[in-house]
């Protein structure tokens, strides 16, 4: 699903982009963006309160994000890494950096565990 079929329900639902800022806490602007197109590729949690609003299964529309093959899982662990401080993602960044390392020096045997 894309933008341009996410319009086309939100036509036929008779919402407009105000009442949808409005129930949403999405701005107008930001909204007019993502329709038109200038926003090429919305932030994730921007688009899964647009789907949550319009009841619309929020997997559909990450598949068709270009360069994107997350699993929800991975979505959800996006969404809660953009809620951190600047340090605490620092933090978090220094810790995957030496699992990572730690998984190599390993032989791999734990990816995926």
């Amino acid at each position: 699903m894309d933008i341009q079929e996410i319009k086309k329900i939100i036509k036929q639902k008779k919402i407009s982009y105000a009442k949808m800022a409005e129930d949403t806490n999405i701005s107008r602007s930001t909204l007019a963006d993502i329709f038109r197109g200038k926003t090429q590729n919305p932030r994730m949690d921007t688009l899964k309160i647009i789907c949550d609003y319009l009841d619309l299964n929020e997997e559909d529309i990450y598949k068709s994000k270009p360069n994107y093959d997350f699993t929800m899982e991975e979505i959800d662990f996006i969404n809660s890494i953009r809620l951190l401080t600047h340090d605490q993602k620092m933090q978090l960044k220094g810790f995957m950096s030496a699992l990572l390392e730690y998984n190599q020096q390993d032989g791999g045997s734990k990816k995926n565990a």
